[in-house]
């Protein structure tokens, strides 16, 4: 296990699961909490310019959902073997399959 960094804007949002995580598998980890002024200055030097990001041993992980699937199979948690379904000649995992169809039954995409 590596030494953990989670930074997100100063509210729960698509942090809070992440830190749920952490705390409940009783890791030490930075929760760094961004304001707006501080967004501005930082957003170039994250990930696909977006919030949350997991930094794990200097490696930035990006996206709330990749970020849940990485720690899920870091603690060996059911949620990191979840089956994987073939969607449009794609295999993908099922929580990203189930996100895909929401998506794009809300117009989303």
């Amino acid at each position: 296990m590596g030494k953990y960094k989670l930074t997100y804007f100063n509210s729960r949002g698509f942090a809070e699961v992440s830190r749920i995580i952490l705390k409940l598998k009783e890791q030490d980890f930075e929760d760094v909490r961004v304001d707006s002024e501080t967004w501005p200055k930082m957003k170039q030097d994250t990930p696909q310019g977006k919030l949350p990001v997991l930094e794990v041993d200097g490696k930035k992980i990006p996206q709330s959902s990749a970020i849940y699937r990485y720690l899920a199979g870091e603690f060996d948690t059911p949620q990191g073997k979840l089956p994987v379904l073939e969607v449009d000649g794609r295999k993908i995992p099922q929580s990203a399959a189930i996100y895909r169809y929401l998506a794009r039954e809300f117009g989303m995409y």
